[in-house]
């Protein structure tokens, strides 16, 4: 799972049309990360999902790493360079324990507010 940090305060400060800038962007730079067959949905407002395949464990901080460049090398005009795009992102995997995708999904967004809570603009797995 994927939150933009602050969302709300680029559509207070700049406007909805920047708001919409930034959640399009948003996703492309999240797309420019991930295979033909991985997927980014949009969760609800400013939440993302993002189901990548394959990635091992030991390759999930690079990964993470990778993704969270790519949104803060995100450059908007009407920004001016006063504001950076950053996210707070979690990661799961199912597990066998799992009953269904829903608990991998709260276990990711646990990890996004431990990031949140540990300075946003990084990632946290659970």
């Amino acid at each position: 799972m994927l939150d933009i940090d602050f969302f709300k305060q680029f559509n207070d400060n700049y406007g909805h049309d920047l708001g919409d800038k930034v959640l399009k962007s948003f996703a492309e730079a999240v797309k420019k990360n991930m295979s033909e067959r991985d997927s980014i949905i949009r969760w609800g407002g400013d939440e993302f999902v993002a189901i990548l395949y394959g990635i091992e464990p030991k390759d999930q901080p690079l990964a993470g790493d990778r993704i969270l460049e790519s949104i803060r090398s995100i450059e908007l005009k009407k920004l001016k360079g006063e504001r950076m795009i950053t996210a707070s992102m979690g990661f799961s995997y199912i597990n066998d324990s799992d009953q269904d995708i829903q608990d991998a999904l709260e276990r990711a967004d646990a990890a996004v507010y431990e990031a949140k809570e540990n300075g946003r603009n990084n990632w946290k797995i659970k």
